[in-house]
């Protein structure tokens, strides 16, 4: 029983400390400090410190000696890895989704999409980041590929967890919402064509904004470094 209460636990922390990254309590670099956390969640060290370690093991968080811990933040080789199997995936499940989808699925990717417009208006990037992550899963789901749907879902994750959030001229809601919607409107005509070029159009693009994003990150902290 004991080991069972340690298990869930852990895995209450993991869920807890994954949900702080993407809600950005948590962010890209930041150290992450054992004791504060145990003290946030009401636990001891024990289920924080191991959740910590299943997320290093993961690829999401670093651990340096005598350093702690802190969340891992992208790198160019993920960037290209990450995105070519959005590429390889996106467009296929596209193709299908316009051949399958519903007039209910069709309204429910409409909601999403408002719901994306709304936010690149009021500028909370974070949560527009999970809308746009729901807006795309939705399109696996409508697909009927349960498989593909999961890879691309812990691919999203993966971009989501470690990706800082855009500001200033690399901030393009706009232009994203544009493409969700070319796709939207492609998968709810019933275009499988169209859809499949939507989507690789946007993936595409998403990949050449991370990028942009990266060397924006890497130009700040050399002028920093000259500044110091």
């Amino acid at each position: 029983m004991e080991a069972s209460n340690g298990k869930n636990l852990t895995e209450e922390a993991y869920q807890k400390i994954k949900g702080f990254i993407l809600s950005s309590e948590i962010y890209p670099r930041q150290k992450i400090v054992i004791e504060e956390l145990a003290r946030q969640m009401g636990v001891s060290r024990t289920p924080i410190r191991e959740a910590m370690n299943r997320l290093v093991n993961e690829g999401y968080v670093t651990h340096v000696w005598n350093r702690g811990f802190s969340v891992k933040e992208i790198t160019a080789d993920e960037v290209e890895e990450l995105y070519g199997a959005r590429e390889a995936l996106e467009p296929y499940l596209a193709e299908e989704a316009a051949r399958r989808i519903s007039k209910s699925e069709v309204q429910d990717l409409e909601r999403l999409l408002k719901q994306y417009g709304e936010f690149v208006e009021r500028r909370p990037r974070r949560q527009r980041r999970l809308v746009d992550l729901d807006f795309h899963s939705k399109i696996g789901k409508i697909a009927g590929n349960s498989y593909l749907q999961s890879i691309l879902g812990e691919v999203f994750e993966r971009i989501v967890l470690k990706q800082r959030v855009a500001a200033g001229q690399l901030d393009r809601g706009k232009d994203a919402w544009l493409q969700h919607r070319a796709i939207l409107v492609a998968i709810r005509d019933g275009k499988p064509k169209e859809a499949r070029r939507a989507a690789l159009f946007h993936v595409r693009k998403s990949k050449q904004l991370a990028m942009l994003r990266l060397q924006e990150e890497a130009e700040y902290l050399k002028q920093l470094r000259v500044v110091g």
